[in-house]
């Protein structure tokens, strides 16, 4: 799937992530084709069709070329003297959830909130949105960003208004990472136990829930708990798994706990695994690489040089 990015915006309908106000007024037709017609169109570096036509439909690119055919039921954009090219895919882009409330089945624990959605709680908003488009990111994973095991993302496109946005996946990867507190778990070994620790959790109550089902009249009802029964599909493998690291060694130990518990999924790197890199590699999971890369070290001068020690120049290189 590819987002659009114009020199000069043109609006699509898409798929609506929330409901709008209906029109005072005749409403305008939701069209489910689009031709953008007379483009130059990018479709790599180096490469771009000139007076293209780029088919789109239900949001998403049908077709793209100089001889396309336009469909009847198409609503046609001239795109004269403008140039299209292939909008940016951000892999993962982390918020802070404003308004979770826990409930009676929750974890005791605040780090652990695998039931809460990105999309239950209006991410990505406006600003979000316009922020990624004035870098020309048109489609972005946006996932929790905080706590242990953070809950589910989705997949949405960066359209300007919400009526316009389209979901290209309602639920994504489940969000995780080692965060620590004050409180418990305050080091990275009590968030590597509490991690574990729920998914033992969670592998018990499908299992008494499954017990109980096949024999209600011998078995008190396993307890409500929502954020065990969330992480079910992440046990089972049809929900994968995006752990942040905060270096090397976090990735590493996040593996360990992954093949341990057969859980599908990546990793958000941190930069730093070049520091180890053949372990790294040897433990086979696809990584997504930031590219916030450091700046250069200021090595101008003698005084500044000695300032500079081997770790951060190995960084840098």
């Amino acid at each position: 799937v590819l987002g659009l990015a114009l020199t000069a915006a043109i609006a699509l309908p898409g798929v609506a992530t929330a409901q709008e106000a209906p029109p005072n007024g005749m409403r305008t037709p939701e069209l489910r084709v689009h031709a953008i017609t007379n483009a130059t169109v990018v479709t790599k570096p180096g490469e771009k069709i000139e007076n293209a036509t780029i088919i789109i439909r239900d949001g998403v690119i049908e077709a793209v070329g100089a001889d396309v055919r336009i469909p009847r039921e198409a609503r046609l954009w001239n795109a004269e003297g403008r140039t299209v090219y292939p909008g940016l895919i951000d892999a993962a882009v982390l918020v802070d959830i404003q308004g979770f409330e826990k409930s009676p089945g929750s974890h005791w624990n605040r780090l652990i909130t695998p039931e809460l959605h990105v999309g239950e709680f209006g991410v990505p908003d406006d600003s979000l949105r316009k922020s990624l488009r004035d870098i020309g990111i048109t489609i972005a994973a946006v996932y929790p960003g905080r706590g242990i095991l953070r809950g589910s993302g989705m997949v949405v496109s960066t359209a300007e208004s919400t009526g316009q946005m389209t979901v290209y996946r309602p639920t994504g990867a489940m969000a995780a990472g080692l965060e620590r507190t004050n409180g418990y778990p305050g080091s990275i070994m009590g968030s590597i136990a509490l991690l574990r620790q729920t998914l033992h959790d969670a592998q018990w109550h499908e299992e008494a829930q499954r017990i109980w089902a096949e024999f209600p009249e011998q078995n008190e009802p396993p307890i409500r708990a929502d954020s065990l029964v969330a992480l079910q599909p992440v046990l089972a493998g049809t929900q994968s798994v995006l752990f942040q690291t905060g270096d090397e060694l976090d990735l590493l130990r996040a593996a360990k706990v992954m093949d341990e518990f057969a859980l599908r999924g990546m990793f958000l790197g941190s930069g730093l695994e070049f520091r180890r890199l053949r372990e790294v590699v040897a433990a086979g999971r696809p990584i997504i690489v930031p590219v916030e890369f450091p700046d250069r070290p200021d090595v101008t001068s003698l005084a500044s040089a000695d300032n500079v020690n081997l770790s951060t120049m190995l960084t840098w290189e």
